[in-house]
């Protein structure tokens, strides 16, 4: 089966997309030499359409790692005469490509939106929609703690997740996408750990043989980080690079809370059923029998053997609030002893506080070296990227 030159990854969010956009921001091939070509690029919304080098520059100064296209809010916001110039140079580059691939994890419910401000009839393309999906439940906790977390004092967990949920229902937006007049197949599948593979095998590509094993680049900060931020809202409040910023430091070694009662995970399940019935019925065979097989699709008692945690913030405690402090300085010593010009660390955060210290104290001291790291790790990053 042939398919268009375009292809249009749109999510799911919290659906292994950061990987994805990770791998394909870095690697100026992803197919094995003398077989179709494959570019990534992105709508940008201030730079128009990058790809190539360019997209790889901006990619390694961003803290994240990678680049997608704008959001379909941003894309509604460009001048006319801009987006023009952005779409020409998208058909430029799919004349002279096999496949150009654009992505943003934010597309998928969002194709009414896309049809209405009348970009991908402007494009004049047919195009294919890749996307990658995940039980409910998991993406309702994986995304409290992502998104809904910092919201706390307007909108409780069950609120959040009623919300959220018919974001979540995969067939029902796939449909829409694969009803778009323009729309030639859509290829969705079930996360793994080779999201980079499965995209190239859905449109029969052969992977370039130096691909490096896709890892997973937007995974949750430790427990004990994310209970920090709780208490700390400003901290994380609209700003989701500082969990980039932070990974891989060893602050924690607490798995992501879930906070996903039995009650709430059957609500999920169940509200669910339906969509996920006739999203079996779009899989390829074995990905069909795969999800029948996976009881997290179907019950919210697959969930009753992952400790259960509170949704709510919980109070520091002095113990914990000691070791998360030698780990954030141990970190910000690190960091500054390879910065040749950063940011200067306040003198009253030089120095521990005792073990003895008061917790609300020592987390709030905590919370100041987390802003301090961070901001050392940004401009570590920058001068690691020669900017």
């Amino acid at each position: 089966m042939s398919h268009p030159r375009l292809i249009l990854h749109v999510g799911g969010a919290k659906c292994g997309s950061s990987a994805l956009q990770s791998t394909f921001s870095a690697q100026p091939r992803l197919t094995a030499p003398g077989t179709s070509d494959v570019v990534y690029a992105a709508l940008h919304a201030r730079q128009g359409l990058v790809h190539g080098e360019t997209l790889a520059a901006m990619a390694r100064s961003q803290s994240f790692g990678y680049v997608t296209s704008a959001t379909v809010q941003d894309l509604r916001d460009m001048e006319r005469p801009f987006r023009d110039r952005a779409l020409a140079d998208l058909r430029g580059l799919l004349a002279n490509h096999d496949h150009v691939v654009l992505s943003n994890e934010s597309w998928l419910p969002r194709c009414d939106l896309m049809a209405d401000m009348g970009l991908l009839e402007d494009l004049g393309e047919a195009f294919s929609v890749f996307a990658v999906v995940r039980p409910q439940a998991e993406i309702i906790n994986s995304g409290w703690w992502q998104w809904g977390a910092w919201l706390q004092k307007t909108l409780k967990l069950r609120a959040w997740a009623r919300r959220r949920l018919p974001q979540c229902q995969w067939h029902h937006h796939l449909q829409t996408w694969q009803q778009h007049p323009a729309c030639a197949d859509v290829a969705v599948r079930l996360l793994s750990r080779d999201i980079v593979g499965d995209f190239l095998a859905a449109y029969g590509l052969i992977p370039d043989p130096g691909l490096p094993q896709c890892k997973t680049s937007n995974v949750s900060l430790p427990g004990e980080v994310l209970r920090l931020f709780q208490r700390h809202p400003d901290l994380r409040k609209g700003r989701a690079v500082i969990d980039f910023a932070l990974a891989g430091f060893g602050l924690g070694d607490q798995p992501t809370p879930w906070v996903v009662d039995s009650d709430l995970a059957e609500e999920i399940t169940a509200q669910s059923r339906a969509d996920n019935e006739a999203l079996c019925a779009m899989l390829p065979e074995d990905q069909a029998i795969r999800m029948r097989e996976t009881p997290g699709w179907w019950s919210g008692t697959a969930y009753t053997d992952r400790p259960l945690e509170t949704s709510q913030t919980q109070p520091a405690e002095s113990g914990p609030a000691v070791e998360m402090q030698a780990r954030l300085m141990h970190a910000l010593d690190d960091v500054k002893g390879q910065l040749l010009f950063g940011p200067a660390l306040p003198g009253d955060l030089a120095l521990p506080l005792p073990a003895g210290a008061d917790a609300d104290q020592l987390d709030a001291r905590n919370a100041a070296l987390a802003e301090a790291l961070f901001h050392a790790a940004t401009a570590l990053h920058r001068q690691n990227a020669g900017g």
